[in-house]
């Protein structure tokens, strides 16, 4: 992903990186999002993302019956991580 050149304020140097993405509604009514995960690399005065994986949002769609079908894995894998750091934490 060419990303161009970057602003003068914006610190950067080649390492691993994250760019966000979303597009909602006028009021906010709906949202999607998406994460890549990558590598950003110098080009001359440029700069690229190297895409290594793309990661999923939590989606908010117009009707909420559709949003927990949208997310209904998403939220067990975040409940069973959630259990599984609070008894990591109560054993302590």
């Amino acid at each position: 992903m060419r990303l161009g050149a970057l602003p003068d304020w914006l610190p950067a140097a080649p390492s691993k990186a994250c760019l966000t993405a979303h597009a909602h509604g006028p009021r906010f009514e709906w949202q999607t999002n998406f994460q890549v995960r990558g590598d950003l690399v110098r080009e001359g005065d440029q700069w690229s993302l190297v895409p290594h994986r793309l990661v999923g949002g939590f989606e908010l769609p117009e009707k909420k019956s559709e949003a927990y079908r949208a997310n209904f894995r998403k939220m067990l894998r975040f409940r069973k991580k959630a259990k599984s750091e609070l008894a990591r934490r109560a054993s302590r």
